[in-house]
Formats: C-alpha cells, sequence, structure tokens
C-alpha cells in the first residue's frame, strides 16, 4: 500500500487499511493478514500498530537501496 507523497498525513492509509482489514474479517477463508515493511518507515509501523498489527520477526539486512541496507519487519493480525 502506498499513497501519494502529497496527500499524506490526511487519514487515507488508514482508511485504506481499515476497508482492507474489514474486508478480510468477512472472508470465512482469512484468517490472519500479514505485511512486511522496511524498518526505517516508522510513520508506516506506527499506522500498523494502531490498526492492531503486532510486529512478528526482524529479516535483518533484506533490502539495499542506494547503498543503504534496510531490515525487513514483518507484522501479522489475525482476524478470526
Amino acid at each position: 500500500m502506498n499513497v501519494k507523497r502529497d496527500l499524506r498525513g490526511n487519514g487515507i492509509g488508514r482508511r485504506l487499511l481499515d476497508i482492507g482489514i474489514a474486508w478480510a474479517r468477512n472472508r470465512p477463508s482469512i484468517e490472519k493478514l500479514i505485511l512486511v515493511v522496511t524498518s526505517n518507515n516508522a510513520h508506516a509501523i506506527g499506522l500498523y500498530t494502531k490498526c492492531g498489527f503486532s510486529i512478528e520477526g526482524t529479516e535483518i539486512r533484506a533490502i539495499k537501496r542506494n547503498g543503504q541496507y534496510y531490515d525487513f519487519i514483518h507484522m501479522g493480525l489475525f482476524v478470526k
């Protein structure tokens, strides 16, 4: 999920996430949502945590961008 930079801070990401979680809760076959976010994205990690996601693990130096390594933070939310 990504919100255009100049539209961030208006609750769009939260609304999209709320809609996705509600959709998943109404599907009998979906028990858990999982996501991966880069460790430097504190804003997104905060949003996911506020929506009920928990950190389940860290993948060390998972990606390299512009010569810099970043960890992947794995998060999950049980919807059933």
